[in-house]
C-alpha cells in the first residue's frame, strides 16, 4: 500500500490539477494510530471531500490518496483548520489527525 499527499495554499481551484503530491510507502508511516485510522475507520473506506473552499482566501487545499492492489481512493479537504474548528466532532477529529500527520511529514504546516 502507498499513500500520496499534498497540503498547499492556493488562490484558485483551477490550480488543483497541477499540484504534485508526495508519495509514502506503508512502512513510512511510523505512527500506528494513523495507519489504524486509515485502514479501519469508515471515513477512509470510500473517496470523500470535506471542508469548503469558500471558508478562506487563500484556500488551504489538502489531497490524500490511498493506493492498494485493488483500488485508489481520493480524499480532499478544503480549509482544513477553519473547517475543523467550526465543525468539531469525534469522527472529524480522526480525519483531521490523519491529514495533519501527513501535512507535518511534508512540511505543509
Amino acid at each position: 500500500m502507498k499513500f500520496q499527499f499534498v497540503n498547499k495554499m492556493i488562490h484558485d481551484l483551477n490550480e488543483i490539477p497541477d499540484i504534485s503530491l508526495q508519495t509514502f510507502q506503508e512502512e513510512d508511516i511510523t505512527n500506528k494510530d494513523i495507519l489504524n485510522i486509515i485502514l479501519k475507520k469508515s471515513n477512509f473506506k470510500r473517496s470523500h471531500v470535506w471542508g469548503d473552499p469558500a471558508l478562506g482566501e487563500p484556500i488551504q487545499y489538502s489531497k490524500f490518496i490511498v493506493i492498494d492492489d485493488f483500488q485508489s481512493k481520493t480524499f480532499e479537504y478544503y480549509n482544513m483548520g477553519i473547517h475543523y474548528m467550526l465543525n468539531y466532532n469525534e469522527e472529524l477529529r480522526k480525519i483531521f489527525k490523519v491529514f495533519s500527520y501527513f501535512a507535518d511529514k511534508t512540511g505543509g504546516f
